[in-house]
This record gives structure tokens, sequence and C-alpha cells, in this order.
């Protein structure tokens, strides 16, 4: 699955909203993930965990307890400038690095993940980083999500049977917003990364499903989480959100729908409390490689 390396999330304004709008992880797959380690190597805290595609820290921050040292790194400067500013802990290296050619020594890392990022590299060049960088028994981990369902809750309780239509709301939203070259990798994250899986080098490999609920989100968080995915640039592409009054137009007439949807299943916007999100997460681990 050769591609050309993807550069996106590459200005500060962009680094910003993706901050606001990207979930964290929660302890259900921060523990698989641990756990994963700890089939192979023993010991109560690992040595050195490597992130490639760090982003503002969502992953680094609930990640970094359980190692002496962390590695993060982001191609974006301005996702680096975020993750520093959000780190939560003291003994995390943030440098802008590539995928492709990791800042590590040879088999020094116990962990090497990626979330929410790998689908933006040239995954040939990664893997033979991940084999190089690995120590021997050390396990990769991927990361990914798309958009998440979203349930309204109203005086009355949840309306369930909204959630398909609110979804695909958020959905049409982002990939009619998308450019061409972005648009197939959303299928490859929406369907766990079945191309990526197979890709894997690695002797024993496994993928498993978690679910991330947020129960008390506002409109605004799903908002937020739309504005971190709309607004994207490559060097070879420029995306149809390319500015704040293109950015603004999209997000207002998301709003009207979504409130248009509510209206036509007679519930009022205005009664909605809260909302119920549920990102699908697809976690694949993989050791041993070839």
């Amino acid at each position: 699955m050769a591609q050309t390396p993807l550069r996106v999330f590459e200005t500060a304004s962009v680094s910003d909203r993706y901050a606001r709008g990207r979930p964290t992880y929660d302890d259900k797959i921060v523990q698989h993930i641990v756990g994963s380690i700890r089939s192979e190597l023993k010991g109560e805290k690992h040595e050195l965990m490597v992130e490639v595609g760090c982003g503002s820290g969502q992953a680094t921050n609930v990640l970094a307890p359980y190692f002496h040292n962390v590695h993060a790194t982001d191609i974006s400067e301005s996702q680096i400038v975020q993750a520093k500013a959000l780190s939560k802990v003291d003994h995390v290296n943030y440098q802008v690095g590539s995928a492709e050619k990791i800042s590590a020594k040879d088999a020094s890392a116990d962990l090497l993940i990626a979330a929410e990022s790998v689908h933006f590299y040239d995954l040939e060049n990664f893997f033979s980083e991940v084999r190089r960088v690995l120590k021997p028994g050390g396990c990769l981990v991927l990361i990914g999500y798309v958009h998440p369902n979203v349930t309204p809750t109203t005086s009355n309780g949840a309306q369930r049977q909204l959630t398909a239509s609110l979804s695909n709301a958020v959905e049409k939203t982002i990939i009619d917003n998308l450019g061409r070259t972005l648009v197939p990798l959303y299928y490859e994250i929406q369907n766990g990364y079945p191309k990526i899986f197979e890709a894997i080098p690695a002797k024993q490999k496994s993928k498993e499903y978690f679910h991330l609920i947020y129960d008390t989100w506002k409109l605004k968080n799903v908002w937020d989480f739309i504005d971190s995915a709309i607004l994207l640039k490559c060097p070879e592409e420029t995306f149809p959100i390319e500015s704040e009054r293109k950015r603004t137009k999209v997000l207002d007439t998301f709003v009207r729908n979504w409130n248009e949807i509510l209206e036509n299943n007679e519930i009022s916007p205005e009664s909605v409390t809260s909302y119920e999100a549920d990102y699908k997460m697809t976690v694949i681990t993989a050791s041993n490689f070839k």
C-alpha cells in the first residue's frame, strides 16, 4: 500500500482546532495497549515509548505514565507546539519528525504507537522503521477512528431513533469537504484499517474494537469535532475549506441541517439537554516483525 506521505494539520489555527475537537483514549484502551506489551516484556514500567504523529498529545498523555521515557514526534511543527502546551507529564521529549525516519536508536522501544495517523504514511518506509526501532518482543500499536455516532438526550430520555440520521449528517459534512486524496483514507479508517492490517509484516497481529463514549456532549462538541476534520491542506492539493469564511459557512449549514433533522422528528433543538457521542476505535497490535 505504497503512497506519498500526506502532510495535514500544518497551521497553528488547524492545530488549535484539532486540540479542541479530537477525543482522548479511555482506560480500557490504555490497559489493552499496556497489556499487549506486558505479555512480551515483564515489568511494572517500561523503558521507552516512541509515538509518531502525536498530534496535540491525546494518546501521549494517557500512555506516558507507563514508561520511564517517551519520545513523541509529529511532522507538523504547530502540532508539536500544541502538544507541549497541553502536556500533562514532564518526561516526554516532543520533536518535529516523520514516521518514515524515526529519530530513535535501533532496538530501543518497548512500544511504537501511531494514533489516528498511520493512514497518512508511506507504509513501506514506516514498517521498515518499526522493525528497526522496536526491541525484540516490542509492540506496534495503531489506533484509528472516524466520526462518532451521536444520540441526543431530551427531558424524555435518549432519542435513539435519531442516532443514524445525526451521525450521517456529521459524515456527509466531513466527506463533502475532504479533497479527493483523503476520501479513500476516510473509508479505510471507517472499515477498521483492512488494507493496512493486511500489510503489517508481523508474525503476530490482532485487531480489537472499543467504544469510547462521551455522554455529556453539547452541540458545540460535535461542531468542534467537525471543525477539526474539515480544515485540511496538503502540498499537492488545496482542500475546499481554505478560508475562515468558507469554514464558517460549512459549519453554519451543518447546524441548520442538524436542527432540521430534530424538528422533522418533532423535537425542539432547545429541548436537547446533551448528546451521547460513541466513537468506534480500531486498535491494532503487532509484534515479532519479519
